[in-house]
């Protein structure tokens, strides 16, 4: 590979816990040092607690500050006898579906990961163990931007796709970025990515290939395709973040 990575995150969780955090406190099953004062055995896991969540808290706020929808599908319009290539409902982006033609349908979809104001729709539809193997390809307008985010909601059948792949084209080649299985109760995969070698591209080219359905009837659908740039924090979030380490050494004393 001739350019460098880094994947931040990859999360996929369900629908039923989106609204949990995904930032885990430190204090978590830690202790108070062996040296402690009995005071500070009381009260040290709290004070760690308390820090981790404003830390958490503040990092949470310069994420959402700093995202930008660049391209978002939703499928409500899609129509798999004539759709091969799908524009974006929002930005500016493209599908391309040549490669699953033949596999495709437009079963019923989900507010899940959905841009406000969305309906639940139609969701992108694969059917069928003869597309294993078989891609369908992202473009994207990103501009400028090294850190993306890619997130969609997912929903197969037992015999569905359970093994998929998704690549970021970088140098002349296609580098993983991760992989997802879904499940039945439309859980949402997340991926996160640094990307350095991408200022100045303009767009961005990822391809998620199928795999693991075991019938002919056995699909997965995806819906609500979410392609995001996230800017580094800006210095006053850093600022708050400073002070909070700053007045929790305070405490300590």
């Amino acid at each position: 590979m001739h350019a460098s990575t880094q994947i931040v995150q990859v999360r996929e969780s369900s629908a039923s816990d989106l609204g949990s955090s995904a930032h885990p406190s430190p204090a978590a099953g830690r202790g108070p040092g062996a040296g402690d004062a009995a005071g500070e055995r009381r009260s040290g896991p709290r004070r760690w607690s308390s820090c981790a969540a404003l830390v958490a808290s503040l990092l949470g706020l310069a994420d959402l500050a700093g995202a930008e929808l660049v391209a978002g599908w939703n499928f409500n319009a899609f129509n798999p006898q004539t759709d091969l290539t799908v524009a974006a409902d929002r930005g500016s982006g493209l599908i391309d579906l040549n490669e699953v033609a033949g596999g495709l349908n437009a079963f019923a979809g989900t507010t899940v990961n959905a841009v406000t104001g969305d309906a639940a729709g139609l969701a992108l539809s694969f059917v069928g163990q003869s597309l294993n193997g078989r891609s369908i390809y992202i473009h994207a307008d990103v501009g400028s931007a090294s850190q993306l985010t890619i997130s969609f909601a997912a929903r197969r059948t037992e015999t569905g796709f359970a093994d998929n792949r998704l690549e970021l084209w970088v140098a002349g080649e296609w580098t993983t970025v991760g992989t997802f299985a879904a499940g039945s109760d439309w859980p949402v995969s997340r991926f996160d990515f640094e990307m350095p070698s991408m200022l100045g591209m303009g767009t961005a080219t990822l391809r998620i290939t199928l795999g693991g359905a075991t019938t002919s009837t056995g699909n997965l659908r995806l819906d609500n395709l979410r392609v995001e740039t996230r800017a580094v924090p800006a210095p006053g979030a850093l600022a708050l973040l400073g002070l909070a380490g700053l007045a929790s050494r305070r405490r300590r004393r």
